[in-house]
Formats: C-alpha cells, sequence, structure tokens
C-alpha cells in the first residue's frame, strides 16, 4: 500500500462513520458499525475473518485520528 491516505468522516443514519481511501479502494471502519446496530463486535470479526470475500479485503490500520478500538477495515472498491 502506498503512504498516501485521506482519512475522513461520512454521516450515515445519524452516526459518524470513519473512512479512508487508499490506492484508490475506499474503507470504513467495521467496528463502530456493529456497536451502534448493536450486535457483538467479536462475532462479526470472526464472520467477516471466516468470510473468503470480506477476509480478503480486511486492512488493520491506525492512525492518530481513529481510536486504538477502530483498526479493523473491510475495504470496498471504487471501480
Amino acid at each position: 500500500m502506498s503512504q498516501s491516505t485521506q482519512v475522513s468522516t461520512v454521516q450515515f443514519h445519524n452516526q459518524t462513520l470513519i473512512t479512508f481511501e487508499q490506492d484508490n479502494l475506499q474503507y470504513v471502519a467495521m467496528k463502530p458499525i456493529c456497536e451502534n446496530i448493536g450486535l457483538n463486535w467479536d462475532g462479526q470479526r470472526q464472520r467477516i475473518q471466516r468470510d473468503e470475500v470480506l477476509n480478503s479485503t480486511i486492512v488493520i490500520i491506525t492512525t492518530p485520528q481513529m481510536a486504538e478500538s477502530s483498526k479493523c477495515f473491510v475495504s470496498q472498491s471504487t471501480t
């Protein structure tokens, strides 16, 4: 991955989502989404890791703008 990363937030259903773009891919922090809709993060993280497609898109990153608890991201291609 390149060193150029754009971190931003997006409002979605009255919640602020942490997102970033790197190498023309969009990423979103999954833990806050799970917690905001009442799902257990550990269970959802395990499901993501078991899923063949989602597991191939996991990226772990920490930036100064993000809490340590928001490290797991799943990507979605913009192309």
